[in-house]
């Protein structure tokens, strides 16, 4: 039961689990302004209604028997019609904006007021109905003087219809409490076995303001302090403190309770679910828990994965090596699939089992059977086109520098009208040091090391090398002066000073080669970003967290981590 304890201008409400809600209550004046903002609104519908009308009938009086032609009961049914327009017009346009716009219409948004539950929570349209019904009387005898009446014989300022209901108006803005139109709204949980001191605050909200210039970033952090049974109803809590038209995510640290009421409970009032799988304390278990929380979900709900955003790179590699007209061919006749991870525990071959599930449910694949062996050996085969069968392969390799789940090696190999082709993706490539056949005698390779097989580094140490015999060739007279012994014309020795063009950690770099039929094989080197939680979570956002492929793709490799 709620124990509303309110004032004037107040509302406070106190939840079964002790935590204090405050609302500063609507007065008569900004509901009147509201009132006043829709009456103009709808007399404006109404006027182009009845000029429409009038336009239909100048335009039929120009037409012979036109008028005549129209029976009486058609006049009558279109007086009907404009009677259940009016009607419409008048009373569902107040229950039908406040039940789906969040207690609002455009009046009271523009007044920054709206319709809540008793309870502060958002009124359905069985509430908006049941207010707006009962606005006739509210009217009566005219400028809303019964209602003025029943707003001031009670101190929540409620009308007739407002105490049927069980609602109330509220402001969602107040000079004594933080605005709620800031750039964002952060919602922290803190949750306490025991009941809280008295001193401590349920709810505190902080709203600093940073920014360069004269451009500040306003942002507002409210922070929950939970005691107790309250943990099981954090929806409850935080819906009356949503600011309304802002999108919702939830970013869970750790590993959500997936399964327990608690976060079936949170996800009530959020549009999105925003996690990091690679950081799950129960990598296996809790995977295929965020696969059934998404089967299972309301299908509003979006979910983003950090641990998805790092496997970007991978992606757009193998997509852009197909990408290419004359290699779509090749989709069709992908054979084999091996992937080299790190880690030896079944958690380990999430990001993999992701991978393969992004490539499986983008070309209709079906899995046929699936088997672990040793040392974290995956062999797996899916059913393609035509009952084509592809083979995919996953193993444990160790990578210094890699952590353990990261994928270190792609490979996609296949057959495709006569053509043979081979993609493979490596990171962190191991880099032997050695030098070109051409790059001169043996004297001038020490002194000009190429820093490894890139093909830039190798050229500038083929020119070095070049340069430093033709210095030796345009020196020799003087050379000859030394082999007699003459001190003075020696002359000093070439000096070459080389510098590794490359980072010794070459954890961050992804190198490509591919095989296509009997050319020469092609290689690409690039540098992975290294990203922060942070900017992944910016980029999870500003794409959106409603991925269809994502979901597609968890779902896919959930299917095959269930069947190991």
């Amino acid at each position: 039961m709620y124990d509303s304890k309110g004032y004037a201008d107040q509302l406070n409400i106190e939840t079964p689990e002790q935590v204090e809600l405050r609302f500063p209550i609507a007065g008569i004046g900004s509901r009147f302004l509201a009132i006043l903002t829709d009456s103009l609104i709808q007399g404006a519908a109404l006027f182009f209604m009845f000029l429409g009308f009038a336009l239909i009938v100048s335009a039929a009086e120009k037409i012979p028997g036109a008028v005549a032609a129209v029976s009486n009961t058609g006049a009558k049914w279109f007086v009907a019609g404009v009677v259940l327009f009016y009607f419409l017009l008048y009373w569902g346009y107040y229950s039908l904006f406040e039940a789906f716009w969040n207690g609002q219409t455009p009046g009271k948004r523009l007044l920054k007021i709206r319709v809540i539950k008793d309870s502060g929570r958002q009124i359905t349209l069985f509430e908006a109905l049941a207010r707006n019904l009962l606005r006739v009387i509210d009217m009566l005898p005219s400028f809303y003087l019964v209602g003025v009446i029943t707003m001031l014989c009670n101190r929540e300022q409620k009308r007739l219809g407002d105490l049927v209901a069980g609602t109330i108006v509220v402001h969602e803005r107040s000079n004594e409490q933080p605005l709620m139109s800031h750039n964002s709204r952060t919602f922290t949980a803190s949750l306490y076995p025991q009941p809280l001191e008295a001193a401590r605050e349920p709810v505190s909200s902080l709203v600093p303001a940073d920014g360069v210039g004269d451009f500040p970033s306003h942002y507002e952090l409210v922070t929950l302090h939970v005691r107790g049974g309250a943990a099981s109803h954090l929806g409850a809590l935080v819906d009356p403190l949503l600011v309304s038209g802002v999108p919702t995510y939830i970013w869970w640290l750790g590993t959500p309770p997936f399964g327990s009421h608690e976060l079936r409970d949170a996800l009530q009032v959020a549009d999105a679910l925003v996690v990091d799988s690679a950081r799950f304390a129960r990598p296996y278990h809790s995977f295929v828990g965020l696969s059934d929380t998404i089967a299972h979900a309301h299908k509003r709900l979006g979910m983003a994965d950090l641990h998805w955003a790092r496997l970007d790179p991978w992606r757009e590699t193998i997509a852009q090596f197909f990408a290419p007209i004359a290699r779509r061919s090749f989709l069709s006749g992908i054979n084999e699939i091996g992937i080299d991870y790190t880690g030896q525990g079944r958690g380990n071959r999430i990001p993999s089992s992701i991978l393969i599930g992004w490539i499986a449910s983008a070309l209709g694949w079906k899995l046929q059977r699936a088997s672990g062996g040793a040392g974290g050996v995956v062999s797996a085969q899916y059913e393609a086109e035509k009952w084509r069968v592809v083979d995919v392969a996953f193993r444990s390799v160790a990578k210094p520098g890699l952590v353990e789940g990261e994928i270190s090696t792609v490979r996609i190999l296949g057959t495709a009208g006569g053509t043979t082709f081979k993609l493979e993706i490596s990171r962190a490539p191991e880099r032997p040091r050695r030098a070109a056949p051409d790059i001169g005698p043996l004297q001038f390779q020490h002194l000009h090391a190429t820093g490894g097989e890139d093909d830039a580094g190798m050229e500038l140490a083929q020119r070095k090398a070049a340069q430093h015999r033709e210095m030796a060739f345009q020196n020799r007279e003087q050379l000859h002066h030394v082999a007699t012994g003459d001190p003075e014309s020696m002359p000093q020795r070439p000096t070459v000073f080389v510098r590794e063009r490359r980072s010794p950690d070459n954890s961050m770099v992804l190198l490509t080669l591919i095989d296509i039929g009997a050319a020469d094989t092609l290689r690409h080197v690039q540098r992975i970003e290294s990203t922060t939680d942070a900017a992944l979570l910016v980029e999870v956002l500003a794409l959106g967290a409603r991925d269809g492929v994502y979901t597609r793709s968890l779902a896919a490799g959930a299917e095959l981590m269930r069947a190991l």
